[in-house]
C-alpha cells in the first residue's frame, strides 16, 4: 500500500480515535495476522477496528461495519487488511506510524492555524485612547 493510500484510510478517524492508535502501535498493541478468522482479546484490535464506534465481536461484521463507519469500499479495506497481515515485519509498523503521525501532525498545524485566525487580539490601549478622545 501507499502512504496515499493509507492516508485515505486513516485519516477519516476522529481524532482520539487516532490518537489511540498510535499509541497502540508504539506499544505493539495492535492485532497481526489471522484476526479476521478468529476472535482475538477485546482490548487487542486491527488497525481499522481502532477507528470503529463499536466493536461487533465478529471480524466479518467489523469489515462491514468499518466500510460503512469510513464510507470506503470493501476493497480497499480488504487491500488494507491484506497488506497489514501479510507484511510480516516492523516496516509495516514503523510505516502506518509515520502516515498516522503526518495526520495528527496536519491536524494540529490547521488547529493552531485557526486558533491564530480566530482569537481575540489584544486592544492597544493608546489606539483606544485616542478614539475615546474623538468622542
Amino acid at each position: 500500500m501507499t502512504d496515499a493510500q493509507l492516508k485515505n484510510i486513516f485519516s477519516r478517524f476522529q481524532n482520539l480515535n487516532l490518537l489511540f492508535l498510535i499509541r497502540d502501535l508504539e506499544l505493539g498493541l495492535v492485532a497481526v495476522g489471522n484476526y479476521r478468522d478468529r476472535l482475538r482479546e477485546a482490548s487487542i484490535l486491527c488497525p481499522v477496528a481502532h477507528g470503529c464506534d463499536t466493536y461487533l465481536g465478529n471480524a466479518g461484521a467489523n469489515s462491514v461495519h468499518a466500510c460503512q463507519i469510513f464510507q470506503l469500499p470493501e476493497e480497499v479495506l480488504s487491500e488494507f487488511l491484506d497488506w497489514w497481515d501479510n507484511q510480516g515485519n516492523k516496516r509495516r509498523w514503523n510505516r502506518l506510524l509515520t502516515v498516522l503521525r503526518s495526520i495528527r501532525h496536519e491536524r494540529t498545524a490547521d488547529a493552531d492555524a485557526v486558533q491564530r485566525v480566530t482569537a481575540p487580539r489584544p486592544i492597544n490601549e493608546n489606539k483606544f485612547a485616542r478614539v475615546l478622545q474623538r468622542v
